[in-house]
């Protein structure tokens, strides 16, 4: 594998990049901003063209991470070793589905790839204007039009995503709780921090299973967005247009992958001290209001499995990182994530309720 480290990729090196992937002269381009994903996979740059604000990345070696986010628990998932694919291929991958989503016809902007350049490992798109929903979320408690911008970009994401799932679907699978709840099962503790998060994700999913026992719960399997987490998300509060961003792992698999990293995301958010529960909790309906009507068990897993993410993904894969972090795990997260986790299983047995209550239906579709 031949590797460029990110330290080595200069302006320089960059305006060469963007220019070979935009068939332009290096001097019409100006770079503002270099930073490095947080794989240290590719090197993310800002910069200008005859006007054009653009947006660049450049991969860092010739063979490029075949990783999508986790979010079906299986033994092997904390592990290091991932497949891997050529530079090339993932370069030519983001540039042809960013060419096939951008004429879908949404309240969403994809916006169409501008250039590519594969000597370079280069790709350019225009810069989306906006703030990503993540920055919206911490500054919606002490902004109202803040909360209403993301309610209105969540709304916006759940219709176009219920466009790109019912207009690309392939086929359908059963999820099986008691198999996922096996497969958490199976999964080694890398610390006792590690160990404490992935008994949380179980209590939760053994909750779903008991509320969902005996019935058959049918996942439509489609081309979906594949990291549709807020930082993805981005709102322009002076436009209100809304668009979605990184197509590196669009591709088809169940649709409970979208809708569980959504959920996952949005959820997140409430264990921060600082963050607004019902806030977040006010763009999460936001977003099922726009994907529209979904089976109460379709819509119950998709809690479970977030949840479940939520804390052996995000709280319980990886060590802190600064005082601030530490200081906030020792003090505070357990007390968050218990709250969180009582809150879920109360939703949880509420869909229960609704199920109790409606009569037997066919196998569950959103």
């Amino acid at each position: 594998m031949t590797a460029l480290p990110d330290t080595a990729v200069t302006a320089d090196i960059a305006r060469h990049a963007i220019a070979s992937a935009l068939s332009t002269a290096p001097r019409t381009v100006t770079v503002h901003q270099l930073s490095c994903n947080e794989r240290g996979t590719a090197v993310h740059c800002r910069a200008e063209a005859e006007g054009t604000q653009l947006f660049a990345k450049i991969l860092t070696s010739d063979r490029y991470p075949a990783w999508e986010p986790v979010t079906m628990p299986s033994p092997g998932m904390y592990a290091n070793d991932e497949e891997t694919r050529l530079a090339s291929d993932q370069i030519e991958h983001e540039w042809s589905m960013g060419h096939r989503l951008s004429s879908m016809h949404a309240p969403i902007t994809i916006l169409r790839p501008l250039g590519r350049c594969l000597e370079t490992r280069s790709i350019v798109w225009e810069l989306a204007d906006g703030l990503t929903a993540r920055e919206i979320l911490a500054r919606a408690p002490l902004n109202r039009s803040m909360r209403t911008a993301g309610e209105e970009a969540l709304e916006c994401t759940g219709i176009w995503l219920r466009r790109l799932h019912d207009s690309h679907e392939t086929g359908r699978r059963v999820l099986d709780l008691d198999d996922t709840c096996s497969s958490l099962r199976a999964v080694e503790p890398v610390s006792t921090h590690n160990a404490r998060y992935l008994s949380r994700a179980l209590e939760l999913l053994e909750t779903a299973r008991g509320a969902l026992a005996g019935m058959e719960i049918t996942v439509p399997v489609s081309l979906t967005h594949g990291d549709l987490s807020l930082h993805n998300v981005i709102h322009d509060t002076d436009t209100g247009v809304t668009t979605l961003v990184d197509l590196e792992h669009v591709g088809v698999r169940p649709v409970l992958h979208d809708l569980v990293i959504l959920s996952a995301n949005t959820r997140g958010k409430m264990l921060n001290p600082l963050a607004s529960y019902e806030t977040a909790r006010a763009w999460e309906e936001s977003f099922w209001k726009g994907y529209g009507d979904t089976a109460p068990e379709l819509r119950t897993a998709a809690t479970a499995l977030a949840g479940a993410w939520i804390f052996y993904w995000m709280l319980g894969r990886s060590p802190a990182q600064g005082a601030a972090s530490r200081a906030y795990r020792s003090l505070l997260q357990g007390i968050y994530s218990r709250r969180a986790l009582r809150r879920m299983r109360q939703e949880i047995s509420c869909f229960s309720e609704r199920l109790d209550d409606e009569e037997p239906t066919a196998p569950s579709a959103p």
